[in-house]
């Protein structure tokens, strides 16, 4: 059996974040049934879990709100339970589904396995002879006493790692839309500013026509009103193409 920590958000607007998210998971979890393996769903994030759940999966949701406020202690805990699945036998391994922060524009989505912890393996062809290290009080003493904090670190660590890149993604997903809008008013104005030309173009037309045909009424019943350059120039354009006529 699997357990599989997925980490994401509890909240949308954050572009691609979740979807990539439930995108590998499913991945995953098609694997996995492939291999006749069973699994155990611990989703941080409800976006996750409502996939999940709408994929008719079975989901542990003690820690569905662990990434909105992300606490050492809360971290701990999450390790214990994994830590514990781990060393009763109901899990053989447990692995980790997260976003790793790169940088703003950058969000690695990152799948390991947490448990067993992978240890480093010497190579063959390294013939440099190792140091032989004297540990007090034992090997299996210390092993007994750092890997926990291992642990709980590594869950912490994933979990601000995980909240930092949701607010980048976020911020991106915000900027672009920002973009967008200002690109989509641009074009609204310039063609705004087109037809309203249009119009008073058209107008002035029609006016020059009506004052060409009957000369004798240019002033009568004319309501003088303010006029802009833009209207001017063209009303002189008309007047200057009516006399060449």
């Amino acid at each position: 059996q699997v357990a599989l920590a997925v980490f994401s958000s509890s909240s949308g607007l954050c572009g691609t974040f979740n979807a990539n998210v439930w995108k590998e998971l499913s991945a995953r979890l098609h694997e996995l049934e492939a291999q006749h393996t069973a699994v155990c769903l611990y989703p941080i994030g409800k976006k996750i879990a409502d996939e999940l759940h709408k994929a008719g999966y079975t989901t542990e949701d003690d820690f569905l709100h662990l990434g909105e406020k992300p606490s050492y202690e809360e971290a701990v805990r999450l390790a214990g339970k994994l830590m514990e699945l781990f060393s009763s036998g109901k899990a053989d391994r447990v692995e980790l589904l997260y976003h790793h922060f790169k940088n703003m524009a950058t969000q690695v989505l990152t799948h390991k396995v947490y448990l067993p912890v992978p240890l480093p393996q010497a190579s063959v062809e390294n013939t440099v002879p190792t140091t032989d290290y004297i540990l007090e009080p034992s090997p299996e003493s210390l092993q007994a006493l750092l890997f926990p904090k291992l642990l709980n670190l590594t869950i912490y660590t994933t979990l601000l790692d995980t909240t930092t890149s949701e607010h980048a993604a976020r911020m991106m997903a915000m900027q672009t839309a920002n973009d967008n809008a200002n690109d989509l008013i641009q074009e609204l104005t310039l063609q705004y500013n087109k037809t309203r030309q249009q119009a008073i173009t058209n107008e002035l037309l029609d006016y020059g026509r009506t004052v060409k045909k009957r000369p004798a009424m240019r002033l009568k019943n004319t309501k003088l009103r303010r006029i802009t350059s833009t209207e001017l120039l063209t009303l002189i354009t008309i007047e200057q193409y009516s006399n060449n006529e």
